[in-house]
């Protein structure tokens, strides 16, 4: 059987990983259209829907890693949030911030899918986490 189909573990980094690269995208966007008039904000809605399908009840590991694996970032557009006389929805300022922020985010979730891989190797070299 598919290791990410039963590990909740794997299963949540692998949708967060997948979120964050639409984050990014979402948020180079916004910065290419800081002097956009009009223009308004995209990002993403992913932590609440993680979170809960993290916490739903369910009869198995299985159906909670395939619940959460099957937890999908979904675009959102601000549509009230104005910052300049024509419109535009950017504050350039905010979003080096939150690039800043997905960055960091996005180390992190890479060191813990390579801790999570070490500990397979270790499984399947050693027989012990």
């Amino acid at each position: 059987m598919d290791v990410l189909a039963r590990d909740v573990t794997l299963a949540a980094l692998t949708a967060s990983q997948s979120a964050l690269t639409k984050r990014l995208s979402l948020l180079a966007q916004n910065i290419a259209n800081v002097n956009t008039p009009d223009y308004k904000r995209r990002d993403i809605t992913f932590t609440e829907e993680l979170a809960e399908a993290l916490g739903q009840p369910v009869s198995g590991r299985d159906e909670r890693a395939a619940r959460v694996g099957g937890v999908v970032a979904r675009e959102v557009v601000e549509e009230q949030l104005f910052y300049r006389a024509d419109q535009g929805g950017i504050d350039i300022d905010r979003e080096m911030v939150e690039l800043a922020k997905a960055q960091v985010k996005g180390m992190v979730l890479q060191q813990l899918v390579y801790k999570k891989i070490r500990q397979y190797r270790s499984v399947i070299r050693d027989g012990r986490i």
